[in-house]
């Protein structure tokens, strides 16, 4: 990243806290394509539930996207206990 790019990150990150949601300036900013490597867990209450919510088509494009991913990489044995009509 170029100082260029720091500065209007900063810039659109220092704007973000003034209006008191970081988010919105943010995501203007960065792009969609940083690759990210994480591990998640969830207990199955609380995966049934986001995906409920996530993988629905009321969600944004994006988070909807990472539970269909999340929904792939779950073992079907996990699956089959949480998703109705499985």
């Amino acid at each position: 990243m170029d100082s260029l790019n720091r500065l209007e990150l900063f810039e659109a990150l220092e704007a973000g806290k003034r209006k008191r949601n970081v988010g919105d300036a943010f995501k203007h900013i960065v792009t969609d394509n940083w690759k990210v490597d994480m591990v998640v867990t969830f207990n199955l209450r609380s995966l049934k539930n986001y995906l409920t919510l996530r993988d629905s088509g009321a969600a944004y494009f994006g988070i909807r996207h990472l539970a269909q991913a999340i929904k792939d990489a779950t073992p079907n044995k996990y699956l089959d206990l949480i998703i109705k009509g499985k």
